[in-house]
């Protein structure tokens, strides 16, 4: 429920700026909602099963999705708005240039950030050892005397 409230927010915030009329805020936001829902029942398999990676936090269905909702309302609501057609398809080729220069810059630096995290210098725990943090922590008061 909170994730769906905060796609919500995230979509409606994105297009705020075009948004004129309460209805246009409160479609955007449900239909987030919707999307954010379906996303996180449905898109986290799916990932996995596609791309062997795993969202644990539901970034992609809680920001990601609403953010391109918000984008696309965003969009379609100041080509809507604008009177004169050159001045609308200048705004569209910019505004898809924005997101194709955020979505490019996104992945890069997440491949740049997923490459230095396998570098063997951070020196993961074994795996059988996930969950133990002797080797991370120091506890005096548990060491064992020899």
């Amino acid at each position: 429920m909170q994730s769906c409230i905060l796609a919500g927010g995230v979509a409606v915030g994105v297009s705020m700026s075009a948004v004129h009329q309460p209805w246009e805020a409160m479609t955007i936001g449900f239909t987030a909602a919707v999307l954010s829902t379906i996303g996180s029942r449905y898109l986290k398999t799916h990932m996995l099963l596609a791309f062997e990676c795993h969202d644990t936090r539901a970034l992609l269905s809680t920001h990601g999705l609403p953010g391109l909702l918000g984008w696309l309302a965003h969009l379609l609501l100041q080509i809507k708005a604008c009177d004169d057609p050159t001045v609308a398809v200048r705004f569209a080729v910019f505004h898809i240039c924005s997101l194709f220069i955020t979505i490019s810059l996104s992945l890069s630096l997440g491949l740049i950030t997923g490459l230095l995290l396998k570098w063997n210098f951070w020196r993961p725990p074994q795996d059988n050892k996930c969950f133990d943090d002797q080797a991370f922590w120091e506890f005096p008061h548990l060491a064992v005397r020899k």
